[in-house]
């Protein structure tokens, strides 16, 4: 799983933000048949990041709820951190449930 991440990371640097969405997607559906939630929320982290990129404000949020949820689980504190920091430095709404 964590090779999905390292290279949607890289698409990321690339600017090829739908393409890094789209290897998050196939990591989180991996882990989520696999019952697996070690690491999620960096799966989930990129991939609200880079639905950011795409102007994709709504999804964004969503995930990056997501992604904080499972931080929060997985006592991954310089996650959380780093999450809190995005929604304020791109103006993101925490998202509403």
């Amino acid at each position: 799983i964590r090779i999905y991440f390292n290279i949607a990371k890289v698409r990321s640097k690339a600017k090829n933000y739908q393409e890094a969405v789209n290897l998050c997607s196939l990591g989180i559906n991996l882990q989520q048949l696999n019952d697996s939630f070690l690491g999620l929320e960096n799966l989930l982290y990129e991939k609200a990041y880079n639905l950011h990129k795409l102007n994709k404000t709504k999804d964004a949020e969503e995930y990056y709820f997501y992604a904080a949820a499972m931080a929060k689980l997985n006592k991954n504190e310089i996650t959380i951190e780093t999450i809190s920091k995005n929604i304020k430095e791109y103006g993101l709404m925490h998202y509403k449930y």
